[in-house]
C-alpha cells in the first residue's frame, strides 16, 4: 500500500531468487523490519519509539505529524512551528539546549538572553506575552499608560524611547507630567523660547494638538477681541505686533469693521483727497485690497456697464479730486455728454441723431448695428452689406450718389451704367434680378427662351453665343445657316407647297421653334 505500490521488486528482493533483503515484517505496522537503518540514523539517539506509523504515513516520509505537546508538554505554536529542531535541541540526542519551560507562557526559560539584553535594565517583568505575541517579537504592544500613567498618543507614538528616557535604566529625562495635558513638563524649553515673552499660558493644548506643533489654532478673537479673517489669517504676528511683548503697532480697532485703525496710511494715500468715507468694507473685502466693489451708480447716478467697467478712473475723472472731465450725463443713454467729440468727428455732418445707443452698444464702438432699411427704406443684403458707405454716399453729408431706388428690386437706379454697357443694346429688360442675384454679378441664370440650345440635337453643337447671334450689339439678330449649310434650291424643293415658306432664319424659327423637324 502507499509508496510501496510503486517500488521496483529489486528494492526489497534479491532478484532472481526473490529472497527478501530484510527480515520479513511481522505485519503492516512493522516498518522498522525494513527501515531499521532510517530509524537508527534519524531517531534512535532521540529515544523515539519504533512505531513509525505514530508519526509517519505509508505514502511518504515527509509531513510526519509528530505531537510535540504530547512528547514534551510544550506545544509548538506561532513562530515555533517553523523552527528547526536543532534551534532548541542538541541533535542527535535531542536534549534541550535551555531549561525546560514550565508552561506555554514561560518564554524567559528559553529567551533569558533576549530579556537580559533588552529589558532587564528597564525593570520590565519577565511575563513576555503581556507585550509580545508568539508569532514575532516585532509589534510588541507595550502599555505605556499602565506602566507610567502617561498615554502615548499623537506624535508621541512614533518617538524612540531614548527621546524621553535615559537608557538602559529608562529613567525620565524630564520631570514626570502630572497628566495628559501637562505638556510644559517636557516642553518647557519650547515654551520659554517661543511664548514666555508674549504671556501665553502654559496650557499648550488650548492652541496646539498632540500630532504636530504646526497649525496651532490660537483663538485671536478670544485673546484680543479682534477676529483674524480673510487676508489677516496668513499674516505674520510681527505685521501687527511688536515682538516679543506682542504689543500692537497700531491703535486697537474698535471692532471688525474698524479697518482705518490699522490702515490709516493706506486711506490717506489713496482716498482721503477724494472724500471717500473711512468705512472701507463698503467697497473692499478682507481677503484683498484688489477687486474693490465700489458702487459707481450709488455714488454718481451713473452705472459702469460694458466697456466703462474696465476704464481707469482717470479716463473720466480728474484724480485725486475725482471731478468729472465731462458734463455729468443725465442718464445711462446720455452718451453724447462724454462722447461729443466722437460724434462731431464722425456723425454730425451726416445728420445722425445723438441717440448713440440706436446703433452702438456700451461694449464697443465697433460693430454698430445701423438699421439701413429703417433709415432709407433700402435693405443692405447680399454684396451690399459689405460695401463701404462711400460706395453709394457722398461723405460726410451722406447724400446718395445715385437716384434713390424705389424698392429692393430697383437695381437699375444705381446700376444704370452697367446695364447700358452690357445689356441695353441687346434689348434685355431692366429687371436685373430676373437673371442676377444680390450676392454677385457672376453666375447669372439667364433663361434662353424656348429654343433648346442645351438639349436635343442642338445641345453641344455651338461654341458661343456668336455661333447663332452674329450681332453682339443686338441679340435679337440670329442666323440658322452658320450650322445648317443647306442650298436654297434644295430647301425650296423640300418646302414646296408649304404656306409662308421663305429661305430666311426668322422664317425657320417660326416653323421650328423647338428645333425639331
Amino acid at each position: 500500500v502507499g509508496a510501496h505500490t510503486s517500488l521496483d521488486c529489486a528494492t526489497c528482493h534479491a532478484v532472481p531468487g526473490m529472497e527478501l533483503l530484510y527480515p520479513p515484517p511481522t505485519g503492516p505496522s512493522d516498518c522498522v523490519a525494513c527501515h531499521q537503518d532510517e530509524y537508527d540514523r534519524r531517531h534512535a539517539g532521540s529515544g523515539y519509539p519504533v512505531t513509525c506509523l505514530d508519526c509517519h504515513g505509508n505514502t511518504t516520509w515527509l509531513g510526519a505529524s509528530f505531537d510535540h505537546l504530547a512528547s514534551s508538554g510544550f506545544a509548538l505554536v506561532g513562530a515555533h512551528t517553523s523552527l528547526d529542531c536543532s534551534t532548541c535541541h542538541a541533535v542527535p540526542g535531542m536534549e534541550l539546549l535551555y531549561p525546560p519551560p514550565t508552561g506555554p507562557s514561560d518564554c524567559v526559560a528559553c529567551h533569558q538572553d533576549d530579556y537580559d539584553r533588552r529589558h532587564a535594565g528597564s525593570g520590565y517583568p519577565t511575563s513576555c506575552l503581556e507585550c509580545h505575541g508568539t508569532t514575532t517579537w516585532l509589534g510588541a504592544t507595550f502599555d505605556h499608560l499602565a506602566s507610567s500613567g502617561f498615554a502615548l498618543v499623537g506624535a508621541h507614538t512614533s518617538l524612540d524611547c531614548a527621546t524621553c528616557h535615559a537608557l538602559p535604566g529608562m529613567e525620565l529625562l524630564y520631570p514626570p507630567p502630572t497628566g495628559p495635558s501637562d505638556c510644559v513638563a517636557c516642553h518647557q524649553d519650547e515654551y520659554d523660547r517661543q511664548h514666555a515673552g508674549s504671556g501665553y499660558p502654559t496650557a499648550c493644548l488650548e492652541c496646539h494638538g498632540t500630532t504636530t506643533w504646526l497649525g496651532a489654532t490660537f483663538d485671536h478673537v478670544a485673546a484680543s477681541g479682534f477676529e483674524l479673517t480673510g487676508a489677516h489669517t496668513s499674516l505674520d504676528c510681527a505685521t501687527c505686533h511688536a515682538l516679543p511683548g506682542m504689543e500692537l503697532l497700531y491703535p486697537p480697532p474698535t471692532g471688525p469693521s474698524d479697518c482705518v485703525a490699522c490702515h490709516q496710511d493706506d486711506y490717506d494715500r489713496q482716498h482721503a483727497a477724494s472724500g471717500y468715507p473711512t468705512s472701507c468694507l463698503d467697497c473692499h473685502g478682507n481677503a484683498t485690497w484688489l477687486g474693490a466693489t465700489f458702487d459707481h451708480l450709488t455714488a454718481s447716478g451713473f452705472a459702469l456697464v460694458g466697456a466703462h467697467s474696465l476704464l481707469d478712473c482717470a479716463t473720466c475723472h480728474a484724480v485725486p479730486g475725482m471731478e468729472l472731465l465731462y458734463p455729468p450725463p443725465t442718464g445711462p443713454t446720455d452718451c453724447i455728454a462724454c462722447h461729443q467729440d466722437e460724434y462731431d468727428r464722425q456723425h454730425a455732418a451726416s445728420g445722425y441723431p445723438t441717440a448713440c445707443l440706436d446703433c452702438h452698444d456700451n461694449t464697443t464702438w465697433l460693430g454698430a448695428t445701423f438699421d439701413h432699411v429703417a433709415a432709407s427704406g433700402f435693405d443692405l443684403i447680399g454684396a451690399h452689406s459689405a460695401l463701404d458707405c462711400a460706395t453709394c454716399h457722398a461723405l460726410p453729408g451722406m447724400e446718395l450718389l445715385y437716384p434713390p431706388p424705389t424698392g429692393p428690386s430697383d437695381c437699375i437706379a444705381c446700376h444704370q451704367d452697367e446695364y447700358d454697357r452690357q445689356h441695353a443694346a441687346s434689348g434685355y429688360p431692366t429687371s436685373c434680378v430676373d437673371c442676377h442675384d444680390n450676392t454677385t454679378w457672376f453666375g447669372a441664370t439667364f433663361q434662353h427662351t424656348v429654343f433648346p440650345i442645351y438639349s436635343g440635337r442642338h445641345g453641344g453643337q455651338w461654341g458661343s453665343c456668336e455661333t447663332c447671334h452674329t450681332d453682339r450689339s443686338n441679340f435679337s439678330v440670329f442666323t440658322c445657316f452658320n450650322c445648317h449649310q443647306h442650298s436654297q434650291t434644295r430647301m425650296d424643293q423640300r418646302h414646296s407647297g408649304r404656306n409662308g415658306y421663305i429661305y430666311e432664319s426668322n422664317a425657320c424659327y417660326s416653323c421650328h421653334p423647338d428645333g425639331r423637324a
